[in-house]
C-alpha cells in the first residue's frame, strides 16, 4: 500500500512537472511569436508621417528604363513555360496593362524607389515572370514600374498608409496615360494585376475606363489577389460588372487563394469615389479560374491546365537586406497539370492543401501563388477572350 502511494505520488509529480513544461514552452512560443511580429513590423513600418517631400523621385515613362516590360525591350514578361506556348507579342492584336504586387518591404520610405539595384526591383522581375507573362500568348505587355506603398500601408490605422497608396496610384495613372497616347493605338485592351496592383487597378477601371471612349475597347480586369466587394460593382460603376463566365467582356475576375480548412485573412481597403473604405465585412466575389464562374460549384482537378512553380527566394532577400541577389529569370519549367480542384465560397477560393508550400501571410494563404497555380488556365481563357472579343465587338 505505502509503494502505491509513493508511485501514485511521484506520477503527480511527473504529471505537474509536464504540466509546468508545457507551460514554460507555451510562454515562450508566446513571447517568440510577439517579438517576431514587432520585429517584423519595425522592419516594414516607416519611422515618421507620410510626407510628399520625401516621396522618391517621380518615374519618366518616356524612357524605357521605368518599364518592366515593353513589347520592344526584352523582359521578363517574354517567358513561356517549358514546352507549352509562345511569345506572341510581335503579332497580337490586343494589349495588356500590368500592375505588379507589393514588393517592397523595407521601412525607409512609404514609397519604393525606383531603383534597379534594390531587391524589390529584382522582385519586379520576378512577379513579371510568373504573372504578365502569362499573357503574352495574346497580348503586347506592358508593365510600368511605379512608386509602390510599402507593405506596412495595408497595416497602418492611419492616414499614411493611404496617403502612400495615393502617391502609388497617381504613377500608374500616369503610366496608363501614357500607354494610351504613346503605344495603345486604338487596340482592345486587358488590364491585370495582382494585390496592390490590383487595389490600384480597381481604380483606375472606376476613373479612367468606365465612363470614356475607352470601355469600348475594354476586354477584361484580371483583378486579383484583393478583396474586392460586389457593391463596388453598384456603387462606382456604371457600365463594369463582375464577370460570370469565360467570355464574358468589359468584366472584371478576381480571386484570392486559400487552402481548404483554412481561415482566410480579412484585412483590406479599397477606393471609392467619396475615399477610402475598409472591406473586411463587405461580400467579396471570387471568379473561379478553372471554370471562370462565380458560383459555389466545385471544378475538379482535371480542368486544371497548369501551375508554372519557379524558385521564390526573393521574398527574403527584400525583406531582410533590401539588396538583389543578382538572380537571373531566363525560363519558366514546364507547367504542372491537374494539380488542383477549386471552389468559391463566402468570397474565397478554396483548393486542396499543396505540401510545401510558401504560406507568407498565415497558414494556408496562398496568396503569392493567386496566378501562378492557374497560370495555364489564365494564359488559355486570355487568349479566347480576346479572340471572341475582336470577333464580337470590333468584327474584325
Amino acid at each position: 500500500m505505502q509503494i502505491g502511494l509513493k508511485t501514485e505520488a511521484f506520477m503527480k509529480k511527473i504529471i505537474i512537472s509536464i504540466a509546468a513544461i508545457i507551460s514554460v514552452l507555451l510562454i515562450i512560443a508566446m513571447i517568440i511569436i510577439f517579438n517576431g511580429k514587432k520585429i517584423f513590423i519595425s522592419r516594414v513600418k516607416p519611422q515618421y508621417h507620410f510626407d510628399i517631400a520625401k516621396a522618391p523621385p517621380a518615374p519618366d515613362y518616356g524612357k524605357d528604363q521605368f518599364w518592366a516590360a515593353l513589347p520592344t525591350k526584352k523582359s521578363e514578361a517574354d517567358l513561356v513555360p517549358l514546352g507549352d506556348g509562345t511569345d506572341n507579342q510581335a503579332t497580337a492584336r490586343a494589349d495588356v496593362f500590368y500592375i505588379h504586387p507589393t514588393v517592397y518591404f523595407r521601412s525607409e520610405n512609404w514609397n519604393s524607389p525606383i531603383d534597379p539595384e534594390s531587391a524589390a526591383f529584382e522582385t519586379v522581375r520576378s512577379t513579371i515572370s510568373v504573372q504578365a507573362s502569362a499573357f503574352n500568348g495574346c497580348c503586347r505587355v506592358y508593365a510600368p514600374q511605379y512608386r509602390e506603398a510599402t507593405l506596412y500601408s495595408f497595416m497602418d490605422n492611419g492616414d499614411d498608409g493611404k496617403l502612400a497608396l495615393d502617391l502609388a496610384y497617381g504613377d500608374v495613372e500616369r503610366a496608363f496615360d501614357y500607354y494610351i497616347k504613346h503605344y495603345n493605338q486604338g487596340r482592345p485592351f486587358i488590364i491585370a494585376s495582382h494585390s496592390q496592383g490590383a487595389v490600384h487597378a480597381l481604380r483606375l477601371l472606376e476613373e479612367k475606363i468606365d465612363r470614356t471612349n475607352l470601355y469600348g475597347r475594354f476586354i477584361a480586369g484580371y483583378l486579383i489577389g484583393y478583396r474586392i466587394p460586389a457593391e463596388k460593382f453598384i456603387r462606382s460603376f456604371t457600365r463594369i460588372k463582375a464577370c460570370s463566365g469565360e467570355r464574358d467582356a468589359g468584366c472584371v475576375l478576381s480571386w484570392n487563394t486559400n487552402a481548404e480548412g483554412s481561415v482566410p485573412r480579412k484585412l483590406g481597403f479599397i477606393w471609392y469615389r467619396s475615399g477610402w473604405e475598409n472591406v473586411d465585412e463587405k461580400r467579396i466575389i471570387c471568379t473561379n479560374p478553372l471554370s471562370w464562374k462565380n458560383d459555389s460549384e466545385m471544378a475538379p482537378k482535371e480542368k486544371h491546365k497548369g501551375a508554372v512553380f519557379p524558385g521564390s527566394g526573393g521574398f527574403w532577400i527584400t525583406l531582410f537586406t533590401g539588396r538583389a541577389s543578382g538572380r537571373k529569370f531566363t525560363k519558366l519549367p514546364a507547367p504542372v497539370e491537374h494539380m488542383i480542384s477549386a471552389r468559391c465560397s463566402e468570397g474565397v477560393l478554396y483548393v486542396p492543401k499543396i505540401k510545401q508550400a510558401y504560406e507568407m501571410l498565415g497558414q494556408g494563404n496562398y496568396h503569392i501563388y493567386d496566378i501562378n497555380l492557374f497560370y495555364m488556365n489564365i494564359r488559355d481563357n486570355a487568349a479566347e477572350r480576346v479572340m471572341y472579343f475582336i470577333r464580337r465587338y470590333l468584327r474584325k
